[in-house]
């Protein structure tokens, strides 16, 4: 099995590395959604977004930026593997019981991706993942589907 996948490098080089920061971004989010439950469990609600920024608001009523200190619950909110590329944070419902985490996955195969690698439908409107990247993958508080 080792040797097929050096193969599969050797072969689709482009397609491994997409598919490696793929894993990475739905690590990430996965780890970000760990750390809000322990937030909810804490304060019986969600944190609030910024609504210019798309960040986590902090305890501290401030925003936390991507790659910065998340209070108690993460030493640093991850940064997407690419540069270009952003994270979102969505919590639009103001009771705080619930939240959107979208990002932007290379691969077009995968499949988690939302409606065919287009915009996940909770997406904010005009909201994308970067400069250029829509949002194609998203995971929620178990209440909603992204």
């Amino acid at each position: 099995m080792i040797a097929l996948s050096g193969i599969f490098i050797v072969l689709h080089p482009v397609e491994y590395v997409q598919k490696l920061a793929d894993q990475q971004r739905k690590n990430d989010l996965t780890n970000v959604q760990q750390a809000l439950s322990r937030y909810y469990h804490d304060f019986g609600k969600y944190p609030r977004y910024d609504k210019s920024s798309y960040e986590i608001i902090g305890p501290d009523n401030k925003p936390v930026a991507w790659g910065n200190k998340f209070a108690n619950y993460m030493d640093a909110l991850p940064l997407d593997p690419n540069s270009s590329k952003q994270y979102i944070y969505f919590a639009p419902d103001s009771s705080g019981q619930t939240y959107y985490l979208f990002a932007n996955l290379d691969s077009s195969n995968d499949k988690d991706l939302c409606n065919k690698s287009n915009a996940c439908n909770s997406v904010p409107k005009n909201v994308m993942c970067g400069d250029h990247f829509v949002c194609n993958y998203g995971i929620s508080s178990s209440n909603v589907t992204p």
